[in-house]
């Protein structure tokens, strides 16, 4: 049995890399103008160019997100990108969504593999079929699909299915979301720019049947509800870890989470639990059943709106988060791990520090192995060496202690 893919989003070259170390097989990744993640670090094409040399150096496949809704103006400058992407850059396939791209990706660069972004709302299977004659090889499914519908497409064999399971839902159609752009009149979140409008804070005005966002006071927005509920308010979050082994029974081929624009904290802790999850499975799917309860309360950890596994068994209203009921996460992200360098005849670890320390702080070590101990901090250095009090948020500075860490390892702080 070919093993199912685990594909992680790398929003920047960093965040490629803690996928890439925490189980991914797979890696997408954008520029900031064609992906709809303009607010990613993304990645430069000289970037690119060397973060596929060195996934493909790891045995990690990479696929690049271009799949912004083009206007007539867009073609120039994307038929100049896909010439870039196939003559230099290399990936391993482009995703894609507006037909006009998909056309002309064939034309200009007729080497590279398709993948139809799940923007394109694929429902069914003539649409795939539809799409692979258009030269389309994998689709990534809509998320308004049930799993009955989902294992259908799959088993019809007409392309590779992937799809979503895990991470932020859009609660437009697909994703395909037009609040961000009327409330700001600039910020189309088809175009990259989404200001994530669904996931802010609103008070409800019953009687007039108007929100009211807390930023924005006096602007008022009519809301408007039918059979199916209010659509303005966000979902919770997507996690199927409870459904994998209906999942991986299936012929899904990839399994896709969502996240460029989230932390290395929060990658690296869904990347490991799913690739722990499925791994465990395809050497005995009963020993999953076993994990599962411990792999949940890792991804529980996580700061998130509650989770949802969303229309997998079909249209039910728990989908919908209308009472703001966010999770706060149990731990603090306090730091990267980058590597060890000799500082003064010792060995001292190079570390981004995201949140305060003090020498004597206890931290968890986060390691894909899941191995939560604690190590004790302790000397704090400058980068030139000199003995520091305290690191702050945004300093890169040389800690003492943590020898037996390897490289870039997540380290966390207890709440």
């Amino acid at each position: 049995m070919e093993k199912v893919e685990l594909l992680a989003p790398a929003g920047d070259p960093e965040k490629l890399k803690i996928a890439i170390r925490y189980g991914a097989d797979a890696v997408y990744l954008s520029d900031r103008f064609f992906g709809l993640r303009a607010k990613a670090g993304n990645f430069r094409r000289s970037q690119m160019r060397d973060a596929v040399r060195y996934a493909h150096s790891q045995g990690v496949k990479v696929y690049v997100a271009v799949n912004l809704f083009a206007y007539n103006r867009d073609f120039r400058r994307i038929s100049d990108y896909l010439r870039v992407l196939e003559q230099e850059i290399r990936p391993d396939a482009l995703i894609v969504a507006d037909p006009g791209v998909v056309d002309l990706a064939r034309e200009v660069a007729p080497s590279l593999e398709l993948h139809l972004s799940t923007q394109a709302n694929t429902l069914n299977t003539r649409a795939c079929s539809f799409w692979s004659k258009q030269g389309v090889s994998r689709i990534i499914l809509a998320r308004e699909l049930t799993f009955q519908d989902i294992k259908d497409i799959a088993s019809s064999g007409v392309v590779d299915v992937e799809i979503f399971v895990h991470g932020s839902i859009c609660i437009a159609y697909s994703g395909r979301c037009f609040i961000s752009n009327y409330m700001t009149s600039y910020r189309d979140a088809n175009r990259g720019l989404c200001t994530n409008s669904c996931r802010w804070s609103y008070k409800v005005h019953e009687k007039e049947y108007q929100v009211e966002e807390e930023q924005r006071p006096g602007e008022f927005y009519p809301v408007e509800e039918d059979g199916r509920g209010t659509h303005l308010f966000n979902s919770k979050d997507l996690c199927l870890l409870p459904r994998l082994d209906e999942i991986l029974s299936s012929p899904v081929r990839s399994l896709k989470l969502e996240g460029r624009t989230k932390s290395l904290s929060y990658l690296s802790t869904v990347v490991s639990v799913y690739r722990k999850a499925i791994d465990a499975w395809y050497q005995d799917p009963e020993s999953l059943q076993q994990l599962l309860p411990a792999l949940q309360l890792e991804l529980n950890q996580l700061g998130s709106r509650g989770y949802t596994e969303g229309l997998f068994k079909g249209h039910e209203r728990d989908q919908y988060n209308l009472f703001g009921d966010q999770k706060s996460q149990s731990f603090d992200f306090a730091g990267l791990l980058r590597k060890k360098e000799s500082v003064g005849g010792q060995t001292l670890s190079l570390v981004s520090i995201k949140k305060k320390l003090v020498s004597g702080d206890k931290v968890q070590i986060f390691d894909p192995a899941h191995q939560h101990r604690l190590e004790e901090v302790g000397g704090i250095y400058s980068l030139d060496g000199f003995p520091l009090d305290k690191a702050v948020p945004g300093d890169e500075v040389y800690l003492e202690g943590l020898s037996s860490v390897p490289d870039y390892t997540i380290l966390r702080l207890p709440c």
